[in-house]
């Protein structure tokens, strides 16, 4: 009779360190700039399928785009850390090289060109081409062809919508005779200008960005309005009414008659004349309008005398 004999045979398989790290983790990532020192900004994650030391691995770095990689990782955790101040403005992008190892006999290693974008924050305000506009415009500017008068500008160092600047007015103009359009800066005229108003503005106007946190910058803007002779000139008192004795000696004064223009120099220079009337009798200065009566004057010749008086200013109307 044939005896059987069973028996258990445990077999314990030595591992051969027959894989290659692989790397599991993304090779573009993006920090935003300004981010603190020793900030930990991304972890470089690797498979191993070995076991043992064979799967114990090491990290390291090692810069492509410059002299010295502003990230350290730990050489055990593969955690990548900020190790210089970050600025888009001045660098916005790295790219790296990661080297993981193994522990096995002989090790084995993977690498990878790690790219990191620096991402904008809103670390600049907008700057203003110059700090005050100049302008002149006549008065009577067409408001309705829509001319520019002028244009700001400001130009911001961050991108997207941190680098975004839209304009606005600040203060100066109350009575918003001006706009400025929010996106190009041209400023035009609006409403109707008025010298005798306003002869001069100053607006304070402002450029910000759109950032979630606005940054800002200020400037002025002159403008000079330039007068036209859009005013005649107005007597103060007409009708005038003067009573003067007769036989008097000539030339006999008579009154003096006075007219004013709402309009600037050379505009509101006035001459007087007598356009109508007794001319013979009567005489008048071109500059200060007295009227002066030439020959004495006889109540049982003429009761009253009617004249009337222009006074002219060195403008040409419009």
């Amino acid at each position: 009779m044939n005896t059987i004999f069973a028996f258990q045979v445990l077999v314990t398989l030595q591992d051969v360190n027959d894989c290659i790290p692989e790397f599991k983790s993304p090779a573009v990532i993006g920090v935003t700039e300004n981010t603190n020192l020793t900030t930990v900004v991304h972890t470089v994650v690797v498979h191993d399928c070995d076991a043992g030391a064979n799967a114990d691995l090491t990290f390291s770095i090692a810069s492509k785009s410059g002299p010295v990689s502003p990230f350290t990782i730990g050489t055990s955790d593969g955690r990548l850390r900020v190790n210089t101040n970050l600025d888009r403005e001045t660098t916005q992008n790295y790219t790296m090289v990661v080297t993981v190892r193994d522990h096995g006999n002989p090790p084995l290693s993977s690498t990878q060109d790690l790219v990191v974008n620096i991402e904008d924050e809103n670390d600049h305000s907008p700057v203003f081409s110059q700090t005050t506009y100049l302008a002149r415009v006549s008065e009577d500017v067409a408001i309705n062809v829509g001319q520019i008068l002028l244009k700001v500008t400001a130009t911001d160092q961050d991108v997207g919508v941190n680098g975004m600047v839209r304009y606005f007015v600040l203060s100066g103009d109350e009575n918003q005779d001006f706009s400025l359009d929010q996106s190009s800066g041209a400023l035009r005229v609006q409403k109707k200008l008025d010298y005798e108003r306003v002869s001069s503005y100053k607006l304070f106007v402002r450029a910000e960005d759109r950032g979630s946190i606005v940054r800002f910058a200020a400037a002025t803007v002159s403008i000079t309005v330039d007068d036209v002779n859009d005013n005649e000139p107005v007597f103060l008192d007409s009708p005038y009414v003067k009573y003067v004795r007769e036989n008097m000696d000539r030339p006999v004064f008579v009154l003096q008659v006075s007219a004013k223009d709402a309009d600037s120099a050379p505009f509101n220079q006035l001459q007087y004349k007598i356009q109508s009337g007794d001319l013979s009798l009567f005489n008048i200065s071109q500059t200060t309008g007295q009227i002066m009566a030439l020959q004495s004057l006889d109540r049982e010749r003429a009761l009253s005398y009617v004249l009337t008086v222009v006074a002219t200013d060195s403008g040409e109307f419009i």
